[in-house]
């Protein structure tokens, strides 16, 4: 004779799972931890962001200032132009965007522009971001033969990624230090 006994004998079969209830609750609960951490997620990979560029730059700067003492020749970071192979320009005016990076270099002809010809020490590049890098001296620095910035003025990079900003201010004599 067959047994019609619907009722489950053990632990296995259909009782064994999670209902849809206890997978509603648990994703909705997920849901709003979500919620939670990702605007401050956005926050702290913006700050990420400001801290690398500040360091990069600040690297920058000072790698510059020792090699232009090494060399016993003028070392020039200038910023990257939109096709990311050469300097933007000469400026030595104006607050520029350094936003697409900075080319490192020995400047042999005193020209302040690369050249192929010229040693390149360095070359930074970003993709496209939120952030500026902002110099109020022009489109270069210039560092002389006993590391001290060309021109004789101070200036300073304003960094700002988002709602975060930094600055990098460099004296005369080429010392860079930083404000929050």
């Amino acid at each position: 004779m067959t047994n019609f006994n619907l009722k489950r004998q053990g632990k296995e079969g259909l009782d064994s799972g999670y209902s849809l209830f206890e997978l509603l609750v648990t994703l909705s609960i997920a849901a709003l931890l979500l919620m939670i951490a990702l605007p401050n997620l956005s926050v702290l990979l913006d700050k990420q962001k400001l801290q690398s560029r500040a360091e990069l730059l600040l690297l920058a700067i000072k790698n510059a200032k020792v090699a232009a003492i090494n060399l016993d020749q003028n070392i020039i970071i200038c910023r990257k132009s939109a096709d990311q192979q050469q300097c933007s320009g000469a400026s030595i005016k104006g607050k520029k965007d350094w936003r697409n990076g900075w080319l490192i270099f020995a400047d042999s002809n005193s020209d302040r522009l690369y050249q192929r010809d010229e040693k390149l020490m360095n070359s930074t590049s970003f993709s496209a971001s939120n952030c500026q890098i902002m110099w109020n001296r022009g489109d270069f620095l210039s560092f002389g033969k006993f590391g001290v910035l060309q021109g004789g003025k101070a200036g300073s990079f304003q960094i700002k990624c988002a709602a975060q900003t930094t600055a990098l201010v460099i004296n005369w004599v080429g010392r860079v230090r930083r404000i929050n």
